[in-house]
């Protein structure tokens, strides 16, 4: 099942009570629920403009690879509960030596949907292979520019012929394995300097086998760049991404947005105070390279640690069970205060 259709099937469910009585139904059913998004370290190849990585002296937060036998218990523990796995969420997976040996693990568990989220720059033959063998689903790659001389104002550090061979390279060794996955899928952060090369994106896209594009809207996310001359409005990012969509159609190329999946993303926010609107502590994880959890992108990585407790210690602590007693009974005095109801979702 692609991505995009977990999206809509989570949109059709809906928010508040429902899904969280949908959750709950699937863990009494015994089958698997958790969204998992895995970061094995805190370190990139890159200083992308937009990131907290380009940020001065943020590097110092640097986080080393995970040992295999820390992630070899963290598997045992949580993949036969997890519905979706994400290799990477803030940092680059590939600055892990032992990546193909997370991947062999992954390979075991049969997890419904396997994605790799990487900047593309350290794909090489033997991460191509492991997880081609170990049947990754997805590789979500960052390309904010079809242009060399834009992607490389962006993602400083990465070289744009690079990331093209290394793409060619994937998809090379999945035609000798007569493999059809992992799919590709481009995730591109549109701002003043790039949104007028989608098109042109979308016609790369085409040549090199990728059958979605995420387009996101850029968010002050703490580094380098100068946001205020950059950031789109919302009219000409939804009219560009728009017209874009269509465009993609006649490439049979998925384009991704926000507000295609319907009134939830458009939301009031004030409507996010009320019991059940979020629902992410019970079915979100977040892991970090030395074993630290937490529930939700917001917050630190202060819930657990799986490096002396398990899942169930983890969920069954006094701060976790508070934090869910109030986002079901109290949601103004709970967590929303510190997104404003910006993440609930998938």
């Amino acid at each position: 099942m692609k991505l995009s259709t977990y999206y809509k099937l989570y949109s059709v469910v809906g928010s508040g009570k429902l899904r969280f009585y949908s959750l709950g139904l699937l863990k009494l059913l015994g089958l698997r629920y958790l969204v998992v998004r895995f970061d094995t370290n805190w370190l990139c190849n890159l200083k992308c403009q937009m990131c907290f990585f380009s940020k001065e002296g943020y590097r110092e937060n640097f986080i080393r690879p995970m040992g295999i036998d820390l992630f070899n218990k963290i598997g045992k523990d949580i993949f036969p509960k997890t519905r979706m796995l994400f290799m990477g969420c803030g940092a680059e997976p590939l600055m892990s030596p032992q990546f193909d040996q997370y991947a062999e693990v992954i390979g075991t568990y049969s997890i419904h949907l396997v994605c790799l989220v990487t900047n593309g720059q350290l794909i090489n033959e033997k991460v191509a292979k492991s997880v081609i063998r170990n049947r990754f689903n997805q590789i979500i790659v960052s390309v904010d520019g079809a242009k060399k001389e834009t992607y490389e104002s962006i993602r400083l550090g990465a070289n744009f012929e690079k990331l093209i061979n290394n793409l060619r390279l994937l998809n090379n060794l999945k035609r000798e394995y007569k493999s059809q996955v992992p799919d590709l899928r481009i995730n591109f952060v549109a701002m003043k300097r790039n949104i007028d090369q989608i098109e042109e994106l979308i016609e790369l896209a085409s040549e090199l086998g990728i059958s979605a594009i995420r387009v996101r809207s850029l968010g002050d996310w703490g580094g380098a760049l100068d946001y205020k001359n950059e950031i789109l409005s919302s009219e000409i990012y939804s009219s560009k991404v728009r017209k874009a969509a269509k465009y993609g159609e006649s490439k049979d190329i998925e384009i991704l947005f926000e507000g295609m999946y319907g009134p939830e993303e458009n939301e009031n926010r004030q409507d996010f105070y009320r019991p059940y609107k979020c629902v992410s502590p019970w079915y979100n994880l977040f892991v970090r390279g030395d074993g630290k959890v937490r529930f939700c992108t917001y917050q630190p990585f202060e819930h657990g640690d799986f490096t002396f407790q398990t899942f169930k210690e983890i969920g069954d602590s006094n701060k976790v069970k508070t934090m869910r007693k109030l986002l079901k009974e109290n949601p103004n005095a709970s967590c929303l205060n510190i997104c404003k109801g910006e993440f609930s979702g998938l």
